[in-house]
């Protein structure tokens, strides 16, 4: 009954229970749908917001960078740049991809990537134009606001979606919240129920509690055990509902076992093994009563795992199913490895298949070029073994040796005796490693030919010769037509320059080819001169010329006409000229000179009719005397100057004439001019100056000179005696002076420079300030003139000329250039006046302004970089003025309030309102405590209200700025946003425990080795790779390094030491192991260090083995084909290619192609036509053509040509085979080689004969050609015409020749002949009289160019006769008439000269010759004088010339313009030249030169002018006085500058001008200036107005006594450079403001990350550790997963340790600036393995934080340049306090460099250190010698570091 009591009472209990279960099930079942969708909202809102703060911080980066770039130019920011824009693409992506999300969510997305896409485009600008240097323009656009107003975009509408995901999250999260609670609550309520029915059942089952105390016990061991494993253990009954959940559960997917228990398993777990239904799996194990499986799962929270489940089936006593049990366990790090090993091994064998692939397509692509190409070559090896032969080649090899050779074949068992020694001989150079190439003749069939022969060593991938490549090349076609061109050249050459005629070569252009040496001599030109001309340049066409007729040369036709050409002296002569057209289009011209037969005969026939004229004509004093000084004849001129007639003159002595005023001059006066006359008479010129009395009385100065004529024996025969009259230049040289005394000092001590020209630039002098500002002489600056002086690209200087020209005065500022080419800016002022010939000349005043540009430029620089720090910041930066209260800010700053730039600065009230309320009271009275005290730095933090109602969180910082009291006057400031730190930490954090996933555990070659003992512990697989028994195999160190291959040992231990010593940062190499077989495996190893000692010494290391064999096998084989394609194709002489015809890609073009071609290969393969290009326009439609048939060809040959780039032209000739490839493509194989040379020498032959023909047709010589061998002549035509022998045969026998000489001279000639053809000459040469038809004789010049065998003997001989008959003739008669004439012309000192009615110069004498600075008189005779003439004195010379040929006679001063383009004044007496018949012939003129006296006359008035328009034209004031300090005279800008006016001035003394304090503090002083001493002097002075300016006076005294000052403003110059020095001081200010917010920022988080994230890495590790030991021994597998995760801790740690050093060296605070700078040395000395030394004091040197700080930052930067640039093995530093001053030196032995260079690229990171060293009051000095290393040293004052503590 009781029994029955209590099945009852349970029945009804259970189903209470069942009833409370079911409910409870239900609304568990509800909530987690609930929690499940919330979770999935969760999820997806995470993730947005996860990307959008990926895209964001990407644009933040860019940003960044690119403004960091914008300020510095330094590259080295646009590293997170490219990194940005790497992962920009990745986030865009990702949004666009999110799924699950509303359509106007998807368009604010959009609009958001449109807006990253268009900052992305302002950036890649703006970072152009830097590049650009363009930094203007990048200002300007950064100014425009344009990348502003799109980032503040980014950010409102990134907000703006981060604001909806939030709050979606938190409504997400309090659903699910509730949910829980609403559980937890039925929970309870349930739980009360649980125990009620529990306690009234307590009584009924209370008896059956002993009973079960057995059963109970052990359920409670099976639980422990359950609670202790790791595996998962999971109970459920047949409903599927959990009844048991172990820890093991918990962790592996993360539910607790109070969420889990009374839940559907189906709810909990997500497995794929669920995938076709639970129950099928039920009745699987219902049946079998268990199973096992794998299964993919997830977690709670979502993520993926691999588990290996094994469940059974549970039955009661009866045998009925009660439930599951499930064992699961975690491999999903085994199966990771697993995927990443059958990944690799699958990347492994398609890289083998691929280079197999690539390998037989290689080996394809090399027969098609055997195939197809069109040259012979072959390759063999060391054992001179065949290994490829083209086609070619083995049909010629069989033809020329006689023998088929074949591939395999060692050829030299097939060379002929003969030839085996010396192509042995070529084959062993080869392969020696020489390049050799040779032609020779080979006999090929029943032909001789000639063959190019090139033998190239071949080597392998290992660069060792295995080989020799030979390539044959017939170019039999080439030496044929170049031995036909060098007769045909030989023949025509010698013709040419034996002829007397001047023949010549010209193109259509008409510029000359060639010319023969007759030509040269004719033109006067070297023969380089005129192969730089055409023909224009020595035509000379003039009206009634009839025209060139190249129309009618075309044709073909000869013209004969005659033409005057203009030698090189000017000298113009007449050619009767054959001309005809050849059929390159070229033109020969053969011409005869026939100008000097014409100018003899006209000047023999007036050569007796000068004297007289030219005596007569002289403008000087001319008296004729014999030796003994009797006047023999005295010119008109001596007779009007002296007032004597001609009869009270002949026949006396000299001295007897009365030239003076009284008796005491008569005596020495006539004793000067007897020992003269004798002097003269014994054959010496005498000349000196004397005054002489004329009859009236009147005394004038005379230059006097008596010069001998000597006879026909070279004695003095009579005497010349010439007098100048020099009493105007005398008195006029006396003025200039005077003159010159009273202008000069302006000109030369002006502090400006000073300039005088011409209108047309020319510069005629140059002040000493001139030149020292160009670095010139004053004759430099006069050759190189105006435009030498001014930079021509200056924009300014066009239009400057005609402005000056309207208004007559010009000022401005231009560029100029200096002597070494360097440029400066330059003040000017220049004006036009006329010197006193009329003539309008310049003057042009310069001051040099480049050091006020520079001044103004440098503020224009720290102005615009001042701007684009506080434009490119990211801080909000703010400067307030406290005396004024007048604030400023950058835009940044405006935005935290919501307003722009332009808006005025918010107030302080204002500020203040903003802070949040917990912070404000805080802050405001720190900054007012800060204020009241003598601190310069207040720093805080603080949430500032934003203009979107939100707070954030501002790091602020200011510096304040003090006068001398030490009350605050400025406050200039930074606020930084640092709310994204928070999220940065978040993420930090998530980072780490990412950290602690694990990727070591692949099956595959894995080995586990320790450092110290050498052992190592292996998988199974590391051996069988190996083919060793893994139960056998024991792996050590050792036997792993003697396993290794000798030649991969050095690198794999160098590789090992590396990275154990931490020099490289990762060990991944490939070497060769030997296996247990004996064969060699390659295996790639990769290793991680995974433990260190206290030391830092490694002790632990895993890695795996790879084997990487067959992908090893496989790229040699393709290296090896590939190389032999590459020497095979690379040694071709002409150009190789291959394209698919169905692609139209180019697959291979050989590097030959550039050289041929002259086109790059990279074009080619981007655009297979570019060829197309370079085909000659002619040629092209052929080229088309032919591949137009490609189709129904297999091959086709064709010859083009093509035009290079450089412009020439080459002939191509091209073989083409087209077959099918591997692939079934068409492939097009080619082969081109250039016959330029071939064609070239077939054109030249065609040629060379064509204008041999014309020549000998041409020429009026006899031209003959003799062959010495056979004794046959061969005559032109002009033989038989000129002689008039008949035409029998084209060739006749040299006898015939000889009969003809003239008997007397036959057999002389034949004697000389004979000798020089037994002799070396090449030239023969004869002169003798021949033999007419007629009987008659005429006297021939004969030249013959001889040829010689290689022997040395004369085969053959070319030459020409000339008819020197007429020349003998004429010679002999101009020879007498000009010895007459020479005689008379050249004893008279004037200019003598003969003139047609145009003012043609007939005749010259010598005299005339050194008056026009002519070279010979050749050059000058028949050009007109006019040419000597100036342009406005032209018409009135040719006038007086033609009034001659009237009958007239007159006189002219003139200027005259020498050849040499000298000028000189001429006084010119023309009179008519008669013949016997009293007729006008010519004109004579006899020209005096009267230079010196014109300049003396003018010298006074230009001297006034210059020096006078000089001074006034000076922008300096300029001030003359005595030394009473009276002011004798100024200039105009003296009065501009203190405002009086000339007149007022006059009267007044210095100390009217100078303040009363200067006079006393720094007077004038003369004594000084006295002494010769010119001094500079800043000097104030007071103007009119009372105003006082501050000026620059240098002074000096003159040598008259007086004294003379130049007063240069400096009032403008002395404000800019204290504006400049402000500018510096805000720039530094800022500079070191940011700096120091810098240093502050990285330390905080330096401290953050080592104190925050380094503690709960330790905590985190000492639970692992924990772990470990509570674990320890019960699962192997457990404890070394958690050993493991020890080793990935300690890494993190060290990485956390090493990320804040780098922050921040937490030595440098704790330890101070020595143990820092020790410290950091170390890690350099670990890092770049280069050997450091350290000394520096015991005790640390007390300096404040700032200034140590940033000792250690130069220091930092100072190791960073060594390692980059030095190349040093050494570094020495030293720390020491010398002279109050703290002095740190880094010294290296590097390569060093030239530190001249280094400051002109004024390189950021030395003016970085060199500013921080000075914002601290020190200085920065760096050394360097090149080869010889570095030296930096940084001295700080320690006195100044108490004065800076507070102030840095």
């Amino acid at each position: 009954m009781n029994r029955i009591y209590t099945r009852q009472s349970i029945t009804i209990a259970v189903v209470i229970t069942f009833v409370l279960v079911s409910f409870f099930a239900w609304y568990s079942y509800v909530n987690m749908k609930r929690a499940r969708y919330e979770t999935l909202q969760v999820n997806k809102t995470l993730q947005s917001l996860k990307v959008l703060e990926n895209l964001m911080d990407d644009v933040q980066d860019i940003e960044t960078a690119n403004r960091g770039f914008l300020i510095s130019a330094n590259r080295d920011f646009l590293t997170p740049y490219d990194a940005a824009i790497s992962n920009l693409s990745t986030d865009t992506t990702a949004i666009l991809s999110l799924d699950g999300i509303s359509e106007s969510r998807k368009d604010s997305l959009k609009i958001l990537v449109r807006l990253t896409n268009k900052k992305l485009k302002i950036a890649a600008q703006t970072e152009a134009l830097v590049s650009k240097n363009k930094v203007d323009s990048a200002l300007l656009l950064v100014r425009s606001g344009t990348g502003m107003e799109i980032m503040d975009s980014i950010r409102n509408l990134v907000l703006a979606l981060e604001t909806t995901d939030r709050k979606v999250l938190n409504s997400s999260n309090s659903s699910r919240e509730i949910a829980a609670t609403n559980t937890a609550r039925l929970f309870v309520i349930l739980s009360i129920c649980f125990i009620l029915l529990t306690s009234l059942i307590f009584f009924i089952i209370h008896r059956d509690l002993k009973r079960k105390e057995q059963y109970e016990a052990r359920i409670a061991y099976l639980a422990e055990l359950t609670e202790r494993t790791s595996d998962a253990i999971i109970s459920i009954d047949p409903q599927q509902i959990v009844i048991s959940w172990n820890k093991g559960a918990h962790n592996i997917y993360g539910y607790s076992s109070e969420e889990a228990i009374g839940r559907k398993i189906s709810e909990l777990i997500q497995s794929s093994a669920l995938e076709n239904g639970d129950q099928d799996i039920q009745r699987e194990i219902a049946i079998k009563g268990g199973i096992e499986f794998e299964s993919n799962d997830f977690t709670k929270d979502g993520k993926s795992i691999y588990c290996h489940i094994s469940a059974t089936a549970l039955r009661d006593v009866h045998g009925k199913l009660t439930g599951f049990v499930s064992v699961v366990r975690d491999i999903t790090q085994r199966k990771l490895a697993e995927k990443l090993i059958y990944e690799f091994n699958h990347e492994l064998a398609a890289k083998v298949k691929e280079k197999t692939e690539d390998i037989r397509k290689g080996e394809e692509k090399l027969r098609q070029v055997l195939d197809s190409a069109a040259g012979e070559f072959y390759v063999i090896d060391l054992d001179y073994r065949v290994i490829l032969m083209s086609r070619m080649a083995e049909a010629n090899l069989e033809s020329v040796w006689k023998h088929v050779i074949r591939s395999g074949d060692r050829i030299i068992d097939f060379i002929p005796e003969n030839r085996k020694e010396v192509v042995l001989e070529s084959y062993n150079r080869a392969f020696g490693g020489e390049t050799i190439e040779y032609e020779t003749r080979v006999e090929s069939g029943q032909q001789l030919r000639w063959v190019s022969i090139q033998l190239t060593p071949v080597r392998n991938e290992f660069n060792e010769i295995t080989g020799a490549f030979v390539g044959t090349r017939d170019i039999s076609a080439r030496k044929n037509a170049e031995a036909g061109l060098q007769e045909s050249e030989s023949r025509y050459r010698t013709l040419v320059e034996q002829a007397t005629e001047t023949i010549v070569l010209v193109d259509e252009r008409g510029y000359f080819i060639q010319v023969n040496e007759a030509g040269v001599r004719l033109l006067g030109y070297s023969r380089e001169e005129v192969m730089l001309m055409s023909l224009m340049d020595i035509l000379v066409l003039e009206p009634g010329d009839p025209p060139l007729r190249f129309e009618q040369l075309r044709t073909g036709a000869s013209i004969l006409s005659n033409r005057k050409v203009r030698r090189k002296d000017g000298v113009v002569i007449e050619l009767e000229l054959s001309t005809k057209m050849l059929s390159n289009g070229h033109f020969i011209g053969i011409g005869r000179d026939i100008s000097e037969r014409m100018q003899v005969q006209k000047a023999l026939t007036e050569s007796e009719n000068r004297f007289r004229a030219i005596f007569n004509t002289q403008l000087n004093m001319v008296t004729l005397l014999d030796k003994d000084g009797r006047i023999l004849e005295a010119n008109k001129t001596a007779l009007a100057i002296t007032g004597y007639r001609n009869e009270d003159v002949i026949g006396r002595y000299f001295w007897e004439i009365r030239l003076w005023q009284n008796e005491e001059e008569r005596v020495a006066r006539v004793a000067r001019v007897k020992e003269a006359i004798h002097r003269a008479a014994a054959g010496e010129l005498i000349r000196y100056e004397g005054e002489i009395c004329m009859k009236e009385g009147d005394i004038d100065v005379v230059d006097l000179s008596i010069k001998p004529i000597p006879g026909a024996d070279g004695k003095p025969m009579l005497l010349i005696m010439e007098g100048r009259l020099i009493t105007e230049i005398k008195k006029a040289e006396n003025e200039v002076k005077e003159s010159e005394a009273k202008y000069r000092s302006f000109f030369e001590y002006s502090m400006d420079g000073i300039l005088l020209s011409s209108p047309d630039g020319a510069i005629l002098s140059a002040n000493p300030s001139a030149c020292r500002m160009f670095g010139m002489t004053e004759k430099e600056i006069v050759v190189v003139g105006r435009v030498g002086l001014i930079d021509n690209e200056d924009q300014r200087i066009h239009g400057l000329l005609d402005i000056r020209k309207k208004t007559g005065y010009l000022s401005g500022e231009i560029n100029f250039v200096r002597k070494d080419g360097t440029r400066f800016p330059g003040e000017f002022s220049s004006a036009i006046f006329k010197d006193a010939f009329g003539r309008e000349r310049t003057s042009l005043i310069i001051r040099d302004v480049t050091e006020r540009k520079r001044i103004e430029e440098e503020i224009r620089q720290s102005n615009k970089r001042f701007e684009m720090i506080s434009r490119t910041t990211n801080d909000a930066i703010w400067e307030w003025d406290i005396i004024t209260g007048k604030k400023w800010a950058n835009e940044n700053h405006q935005l935290l309030y919501g307003i722009t730039i332009q808006d005025p600065v918010p107030e302080e009230y204002i500020w203040r309102s903003r802070i949040h309320p917990d912070d404000r009271q805080l802050i405001v009275s720190r900054q007012e405590s800060t204020l009241a005290s003598s601190k310069n730095v207040f720093i805080s933090e603080y949430r500032f209200l934003k203009d979107n109602n939100e707070y954030v969180y501002l790091f602020d910082r200011c510096y304040i700025e003090r006068d001398e009291a030490g009350k605050p006057v400025r406050m200039t400031g930074s606020m930084m946003d640092i709310t994204d730190r928070k999220r940065s930490e978040e993420q930090l954090m998530e980072s780490e425990q990412r950290l602690r996933l694990s990727m070591e555990a692949a099956k595959q070659g894995l080995y586990d080795l320790n450092i110290q003992t050498n052992e190592a512990i292996v998988n199974e697989q590391y051996a069988l790779m190996l083919e060793y028994d893994p139960h056998d195999f024991n792996e050590t160190n050792e036997f792993w390094l003697e396993r290794m291959h000798p030649e991969d040992l050095p690198a794999v231990q160098k590789a090992f030491s590396e990275y154990v010593s931490g020099q490289t940062a990762e060990y991944r190499i490939e070497f060769r192991q030997l296996t247990r077989s004996g064969h060699w495996k390659w295996i790639l190893s990769i290793g991680k260090i995974v433990e260190y000692d206290e030391q830092g010494r490694a002790l632990r290391m895993l890695g795996t083995h790879t084997d990487i064999n067959s992908l090893k096998s496989a790229e040699e084989e393709l290296i090896r084909t590939q190389k032999r394609f590459q020497n095979l194709v690379e040694n071709i002489s002409g150009v190789y290619w291959v394209n698919d015809l169905e692609t139209q890609q180019t697959l291979y073009i050989s590097p030959s192609y550039e050289t041929v071609w002259g086109r790059k290969c990279e074009d080619l393969y981007q655009n297979p036509a570019d060829f197309i290009k370079s085909v000659h326009p002619d040629d092209l439609k052929k080229l088309v053509d032919a591949y137009h048939c490609i189709a129904e060809k297999k091959q086709f040959n064709i010859n083009y040509r093509i035009v290079r780039p450089q412009g020439d032209v080459r002939w191509i000739a091209v073989k083409i085979n087209v077959v099918k490839g591997v692939d079934t493509h068409r492939m097009e194989y080619g082969y081109a080689e250039d016959i330029t040379e071939q064609r070239r020498a077939e054109t030249d032959l065609l040629e060379s004969n064509a204008r041999f023909q014309i020549v000998s047709r041409a020429t009026s010589d006899l031209v003959w050609d003799w062959n010495l061998i056979t004794g046959q002549l061969w005559w032109n035509d002009n033989y038989y015409s000129s002689l008039g022998y008949k035409k029998t045969a084209d060739l006749v026998d040299e006898n015939e020749w000889y009969d003809r000489i003239h008997p007397d001279e036959r057999e002389r000639v034949r004697l000389n002949a004979n000798k020089t053809f037994k002799g070396k000459s090449s030239v023969w040469r004869d002169e003798y009289r021949y033999r007419k038809a007629d009987g008659s004789y005429l006297h021939f010049l004969d030249r013959g160019f001889i040829m010689r065998d290689p022997g040395g003997q004369a085969i053959r001989m070319i030459g020409s006769m000339i008819d020197m008959t007429p020349i003998y003739t004429v010679q002999r008669k101009i020879e007498e008439s000009e010895m007459r004439l020479r005689t008379i012309l050249d004893t008279d000192p004037e200019c003598i000269k003969l003139m047609d009615e145009d003012a043609c110069l007939l005749d010259i004498n010598r005299a005339g010759l050194l008056m026009v600075e002519a070279d010979n008189k050749d050059k000058i005779l028949g050009i007109s004088a006019l040419q000597l003439v100036d342009g406005s004195q032209q018409k009135q010379f040719a006038r007086m010339v033609k009034d001659a040929f009237k009958g007239k006679s007159g006189n002219l001063e003139f200027e005259m313009i020498t050849f040499k383009g000298n000028r000189r004044w001429c006084e010119l007496s023309v009179v008519p030249f008669l013949n016997t018949d009293k007729k006008v012939i010519s004109a004579l003129g006899v020209t005096k030169d009267i230079t010196e006296r014109k300049q003396a006359e003018t010298a006074v008035r230009v001297s006034e002018e210059k020096y006078r328009t000089l001074v006034e034209q000076a922008a300096d004031s300029i001030a003359l006085y005595n030394s009473d300090g009276l002011l004798l005279d100024t200039n105009t800008s003296a009065s501009r500058l203190l405002g009086y006016s000339r007149e007022e001035f006059n009267g007044m003394s210095l100390s009217d001008v100078l303040l009363p304090e200067e006079i006393a503090e720094n007077p004038v002083q003369f004594d000084v200036l006295s002494s010769g001493i010119s001094t500079v002097k800043i000097r104030r002075m007071r103007r009119k107005d009372g105003t006082v300016v501050i000026t620059e006076v240098r002074s000096q005294q003159l040598p008259d006594g007086r004294f003379l000052s130049v007063i240069r403003d400096m009032t403008e110059r002395i404000k800019a450079e204290e504006e400049l020095k402000s500018s510096y001081k805000a720039v530094r200010s800022l500079t070191a403001h940011l700096q120091n917010i810098r240093e502050e920022e990285r330390t905080n988080i330096a401290r953050e990350i080592h104190d925050e994230l380094g503690q709960q890495l330790t905590v985190l590790k000492m639970d692992v550790a924990w772990l470990n030991k509570r674990f320890q021994g019960t699962d192997e597998k457990v404890n070394q997963r958690l050993k493991d995760l020890l080793i990935m801790l300690d890494e993190t740690v060290q990485s956390v340790r090493r990320i804040s050093s780098q922050l921040r060296p937490s030595l440098l605070d704790d330890l101070g600036l020595t143990a820092a700078m020790e410290w950091q040395l170390g890690e350099f000395e670990k890092r770049a393995g280069i050997k450091t030394s350290f000394n520096a004091p015991n005790e640390e040197i007390p300096i404040p934080e700032s200034s140590k700080t940033a000792l250690f930052r130069i220091f930092q930067e100072s190791l960073t340049n060594v390692v980059r640039h030095s190349g040093a093995k050494k570094l020495a530093v030293t720390l020491k306090e010398s002279d109050s001053s703290l002095v740190m030196t880094i010294t290296d032995n590097g390569k060093g460099f030239d530190p001249l260079k280094v400051a002109e690229k004024r390189t950021l990171g030395i003016l970085g250190m060199k500013e921080r060293t000075e914002m601290i009051g020190g200085t920065y000095e760096i050394n360097s010698i090149p080869d010889q290393g570095t030296s930096v040293i940084v001295s700080v004052p320690v006195i100044k570091f108490a004065d800076k503590q507070d102030s840095i």
